[in-house]
């Protein structure tokens, strides 16, 4: 009826507590997603399938960017700002991704102390 809330995706499983971010990719076959579960999904899209799972963040994943270079940063609750790049294409399948942390806390910038968490 008039007003009632009517999802556009059917519900899915994946995260294991609360979303706090998502963010579709610039063609919208992709869907990243982060949560209180420290984890970074790829979804495909419309289809709604976990495509990959990327953990390193040790608290709630709060945000992130998906770069046209082929680069997703994300942050967290952790104050670590993560980012992880792939040899071809943006967010494919299982490609192996490489992570660079940069600890807000000590003031690190994007370009001194990255130590790579693979």
């Amino acid at each position: 009826g008039k007003g009632e809330f009517r999802p556009m995706l059917p519900p899915v499983m994946g995260h294991t507590s609360w979303v706090r971010w998502c963010q579709f990719t610039k063609d919208s076959k992709r869907l990243v997603t982060g949560g209180d579960d420290q984890t970074v999904m790829i979804w495909e899209v419309p289809a709604c399938n976990a495509l990959q799972t990327l953990r390193a963040h040790s608290h709630t994943v709060s945000g992130g960017c998906i770069m046209a270079n082929h680069r997703l940063f994300t942050a967290g609750y952790d104050e670590n700002l993560l980012l992880w790049t792939q040899d071809t294409g943006l967010l494919g399948y299982l490609k192996v991704f490489v992570v660079e942390a940069f600890d807000l806390k000590r003031g690190d910038g994007l370009t001194g102390n990255m130590s790579n968490l693979r």
